[in-house]
C-alpha cells in the first residue's frame, strides 16, 4: 500500500492525457479515480489447487476410474485436470478457469438441448403403444445407436440376419448397471429378440433405463427397414 496514492496519481494523469502508457487500455475506458468515498482490500491474487485433480476429457466432462464419462458432470476451474506438473507459469490457472468455464457451460446447455429434444420425441412418437417394429421387414447387417439411460448414456449394438433381429449388445456402463437399470440392461435385449420388436413390457423399477433402450432400438430398426 506504500506506494497507492503515487500510483492513483499517475493513473489520474494518464487518464487526463488520453493515453495508457502502462497497459495499453482504450481511451474510453480510462476514467479518473477523483470521486470518493473509496474502499481499498489489500489482496494476494493466488489460489490453492489441487493439481492432476478431477479426471476429464477434452469438452470437460468429468471421468471415472474408467475412463467413462460420468453423465451430466462437467468440471470447470483449476482443480480440473487441464495442465501437467510442474505449474511454471503463475497465472496460468486464470486462463484455464475462464476457458474451461465456457467450455462445461456450453457442454451442459448443449446437454439440456438435447435432453428436451429426446423427450419431445419419445412423446410426439409414442413409440411404446404404437409400435409397429415386427414387421420384420429389416435390412441385414450390424448397427449401432446410442441409449440415454438414468444415470449414463449407453452403446447399443444391433444384429440383423435374415431380416431378423439376432443380437443386442449394450456396452458396459457401470453407472448404469450400479443402479436399479441394471436390471433393464441385463433382460431387456432378450425379450425384444424373442418378440421381434420392441413392442414388449418395461422391466418393472426400470422404466427410464428400458424405454430408453427401447427407443434407440426401434429408431435403428426404422431406419433400416427393406
Amino acid at each position: 500500500m506504500t506506494n497507492l496514492s503515487k500510483e492513483i496519481q499517475h493513473y489520474n494523469q494518464m487518464c487526463q492525457q488520453g493515453e495508457d502508457t502502462e497497459l495499453f487500455k482504450d481511451p474510453n475506458f480510462l476514467n479518473p479515480i477523483n470521486k470518493g468515498p473509496f474502499y481499498v482490500i489489500e489482496n494476494d491474487f493466488s489460489g490453492w489447487v489441487t493439481q492432476g485433480g478431477i479426471k476429464t476429457n477434452g469438452v470437460c466432462c468429468a471421468l471415472n476410474k474408467f475412463n467413462q464419462v460420468i453423465n451430466g458432470l462437467f468440471i470447470a476451474g483449476a482443480d480440473g485436470d487441464f495442465w501437467g506438473v510442474p505449474y511454471l507459469v503463475g497465472g496460468t490457472a486464470n486462463g484455464f478457469s475462464l476457458a474451461s468455464g465456457y467450455i462445461a457451460g456450453t457442454q451442459c446447455y448443449q446437454r439440456v438441448l438435447d435432453k428436451a429434444k429426446y423427450d419431445q420425441e419419445m412423446k410426439a412418437n409414442d413409440q411404446y403403444s404404437t409400435d409397429n417394429s415386427s414387421t420384420n421387414e429389416w435390412k441385414d447387417g450390424t448397427y449401432d445407436t446410442i441409449a440415454h439411460g438414468r444415470n449414463a448414456d449407453f452403446d447399443i449394438e444391433v444384429g440383423i440376419k435374415d431380416h431378423q433381429i439376432k443380437q443386442i449388445k449394450i456396452s458396459d456402463h457401470n453407472s448404469e448397471r450400479k443402479g436399479i437399470g441394471s436390471k433393464a440392461v441385463a433382460e431387456l435385449p432378450s425379450r425384444i429378440i424373442k418378440a421381434q420388436s420392441t413392442n414388449v413390457d418395461a422391466i418393472s423399477g426400470a422404466t427410464v433405463t428400458s424405454n430408453a433402450i427401447k427407443y434407440a432400438i426401434r429408431d435403428v430398426l426404422d431406419k433400416n427397414r427393406d
